[in-house]
């Protein structure tokens, strides 16, 4: 469902009540992901969730507080964003060995500082692509969400401020070939154009009220989603209509990408948890319907 966008972000109330309920289980230190970072807002001690798919592979993340992950069917390369220091890496199947390509606060002039960096999407634009990062709540006393546009060298090509569209702040990022996506951390839809104009803004379309990852996959035409908290996966159509939703390997889910892997030979999904500072890799079920040998003419118009 469309919905209007305030002018001015007010963080949704579910999301304070959820932050409260977290700060009573603990007794511990109000520390809101404003000014901590997503990774340090406690979670609540729920019994592991029953996965709905298998496991096929995971290594450590780099770094403390992975985040966003996105999947280059080209070049067969996983690109992933850890909080802590905004460091992004990539990683190539089957070693999974992590490369650093840069840090987010350096290139943009910061110096070395923390809890830069959320969201993570590729997108195969000019002769190597750009990688957009989404940065929830900003940094030092800047508490502006921002999207930064990188080439893969860390030079950084352009930033959009996006705290007006995203009232419960920016998480999720993704590309359907025309159109960019964002996710804010209350579950909301945001659709803008190239510039990060407003296009729409819809209702969160699984209903769990905490937003996470987002994803878009060409080939099926379907998005994927996570709730942060507690790490479920939601599958939408083209129309954002909910198809299914399964449980993640882990709770804390800022990551989510789907592709094809031709190592595995198949459509896998990659899932992050900062609970367990741990990437997964694992299986899809929503295989397109289009004939594998069309999937390339696809990936061509797509790119």
């Amino acid at each position: 469902m469309v919905k209007s966008v305030p002018m001015r972000r007010v963080l949704p109330i579910r999301v304070l009540l959820a932050l409260v309920i977290l700060v009573v289980v603990f007794s511990g230190t109000v520390c809101l992901a404003r000014t901590c970072g997503l990774s340090d807002t406690p979670l609540v001690a729920v019994p592991a969730p029953v996965l709905s798919r298998a496991v096929l592979d995971s290594f450590s993340s780099p770094s403390t507080a992975p985040m966003g992950v996105d999947w280059d069917d080209v070049g067969q390369t996983l690109y992933h964003i850890d909080q802590e220091w905004g460091e992004v890496y990539s990683f190539q199947p089957p070693s999974w060995t992590a490369s650093l390509l840069f840090d987010v606060p350096n290139q943009i002039g910061i110096g070395a500082t923390i809890n830069v960096g959320n969201g993570i999407c590729f997108v195969p634009d000019g002769r190597d692509g750009s990688l957009y990062i989404t940065d929830y709540g900003g940094y030092g006393a800047d508490l502006v969400d921002r999207v930064y546009q990188f080439s893969l060298d860390g030079t950084l090509l352009d930033s959009w401020d996006v705290d007006a569209i995203c009232p419960g702040g920016v998480v999720g990022i993704c590309f359907d070939g025309s159109s960019f996506w964002l996710s804010d951390l209350g579950g909301d839809l945001v659709k803008c154009d190239e510039s990060f104009n407003l296009i729409a803004t819809y209702d969160d379309p699984s209903g769990s009220g905490a937003g996470g990852a987002l994803d878009f996959d060409p080939e099926s035409g379907l998005f994927y989603m996570t709730d942060s908290l507690f790490g479920a996966i939601h599958v939408l159509d083209g129309d954002l209509n909910l198809l299914g939703s399964f449980s993640g390997p882990a709770v804390g889910a800022i990551g989510v990408a789907v592709g094809r892997s031709a190592v595995r030979d198949g459509r896998r999904l990659w899932f992050t948890s900062y609970w367990t500072d741990i990437i997964y890799e694992i299986d899809d079920e929503y295989e397109s319907p289009v004939e594998h040998s069309s999937w390339g003419r696809i990936k061509s118009l797509y790119r």
